[in-house]
């Protein structure tokens, strides 16, 4: 429209009426599906689906904001190519547009409408942002963005459907709306997590978990960044626009996901909470996401230990009144997400880090794996049905190396980088055999392929495989593990430390 506009001519859409151009739309789509279903018979004959037909049928784009009103760019393609991955997947695809999201033949539609919903409501609440015309910010450049979906397994098992607003960090420039030292966000390491659990267990700690919910947007931003209106915005497939007509976009006021600087404000802004006065936490030595606190409450000395990773917290608590103490000003700060916080038992597991983790305090036993890590990863290769394997790689396999690749090397490598998780997680059991394949990265072949997925069928064959801790009253000490936080070590030498 606004290209007739400048050449003095007609938009097509003004020559034809609304309900004409819908009567096209439907007849348009009754030939795309009697394309597809061509090609549909096509592939049961020939078992295969050529090159062009993927190209054709399966690529798949975010659609510009101003075609989101449907009467633009290739919606029924794209409604192919998500059905068509459906068929080839063996599984309902998780959407990767927003089109996708909100297709009329989407069977998860509602469930998306309603998780956007409440997305944006959210951000709207926590003062994500305020509309300000788009011709009062003179050229500083609008960064995109864009809804991110997820079906995500919460504490329990339960599946939730998760919408996220995430800006385009890509589209952001540097020194205009984010700094360069502001980059970098450390997250607690696997090891010391393991010790937390170890150290917890053996002093027969409570251990829970925390979700902070929208834990980004609690950081305040420092530069004036804008962004581009969220799709759902937009009316009648244009942006939307203020009491005097003005086009308007968002003026950043937290550090919403994806832009570059929000990790690294999201660990200050936490960092300076437990390190302030009112919480009083000492960093520790060796992880500075680890914080410990010691202190009398009600005539008791206590102990709080917290594991950060990002949003998800490991909290070690001495007594149910310290844990209470953290918590109440804990939630006071942040917003806590029940369904995904709450105390680690065998009746009601913990899921950290995609562990699944059990601990009985009375009983003195710890126990934590991979298990639905490790099935989903043997869905996605399938490999389910193959037969067992009780060696993670064969004393025999030889695997050359080559000079150039044989296979999709993202695939592989998407293969070796869930195996390397797990293998630092949980299954040290399969680091040798990961360390070998990892050094085939850049060029695997079939043979690296197939000791790949051997190695998948043999964690799935062992999947019930899990690390335990357990606390031993007779040692009186002698493996208990110990914390060395800063500023209270200087009555242990070097070498006792």
């Amino acid at each position: 429209a606004e290209l007739a506009r400048k050449h003095n001519t007609r938009s097509i859409y003004a020559l034809y009426s609304s309900s004409e151009l819908r009567e096209a739309r439907v007849k348009e789509s009754k030939q795309e599906q009697a394309r597809f279903t061509a090609l549909l018979a096509a592939y049961e004959v020939k078992g295969f689906v050529t090159f062009n037909e993927q190209l054709k049928y399966m690529w798949d784009k975010d659609p510009p904001p101003t075609s989101i009103d449907g009467d633009g760019g290739n919606h029924h393609e794209r409604s192919i190519a998500l059905a068509f991955g459906t068929l080839l997947l063996d599984d309902i695809p998780e959407p990767s547009t927003y089109r996708q999201a909100t297709d009329l033949k989407n069977s998860d539609r509602e469930q998306w409408l309603a998780s956007i919903a409440r997305e944006r409501t959210m951000l709207e609440q926590q003062g994500t942002w305020r509309l300000v015309p788009r011709k009062s910010i003179g050229s500083a450049k609008l960064v995109k963005c864009k809804y991110v979906f997820k079906k995500k397994r919460i504490k329990g098992g339960e599946i939730i459907f998760k919408s996220r607003l995430v800006a385009c960090g890509y589209s952001q420039i540097a020194g205009e709306s984010y700094s360069l030292d502001e980059l970098y966000a450390s997250v607690m390491a696997y090891s010391s997590a393991r010790f937390l659990m170890s150290y917890g267990c053996q002093r027969g700690m409570l251990m829970s978990q925390c979700d902070i919910s929208s834990a980004y947007l609690q950081s305040e931003l420092d530069e004036d960044i804008y962004m581009a209106v969220p799709p759902d915005m937009y009316v009648d497939g244009k942006p939307p626009v203020d009491a005097d007509g003005n086009e308007v976009c968002l003026k950043l006021q937290r550090g919403i996901y994806g832009l570059k600087q929000s990790g690294y404000l999201w660990q200050q802004t936490f960092k300076e909470f437990i390190l302030g006065a009112e919480m009083g936490f000492t960093e520790m030595t060796g992880d500075t996401n680890v914080y410990v606190k010691k202190f009398k409450l009600n005539g008791r000395d206590e102990e709080v230990v917290i594991g950060q990773y990002v949003d998800d917290s490991l909290i070690l608590a001495s007594s149910v009144e310290a844990q209470q103490w953290l918590m109440e000003r804990l939630s006071k700060r942040f917003p806590v997400n029940a369904s995904s916080s709450g105390e680690i038992s065998f009746e009601e597991p913990g899921l950290l880090l995609s562990m699944n983790v059990r601990y009985s305090r009375a009983q003195g036993i710890l126990q934590f794996d991979q298990r639905n890590a490790i099935e989903r990863l043997a869905e996605k290769l399938r490999v389910k049905d193959l037969p067992p394997r009780s060696l993670p790689i064969s004393p025999d396999e030889v695997l050359p190396k080559l000079k150039a690749a044989e296979v999709d090397v993202n695939n592989y490598l998407s293969i070796i980088g869930s195996c390397l998780h797990l293998a630092q997680v949980s299954r040290p059991d399969i680091a040798f055999a990961v360390g070998l394949l990892s050094r085939h990265s850049a060029t695997p072949g079939e043979v690296h392929l197939r000791a790949a997925t051997d190695l998948v069928r043999y964690l799935y064959s062992t999947r019930d495989l899990y690390v335990q801790y357990t606390r031993d009253p007779a040692t009186e000490g002698g493996n208990e593990p110990q914390v060395f936080g800063k500023g209270w070590r200087d009555d242990k030498t070097i070498e006792e430390r």
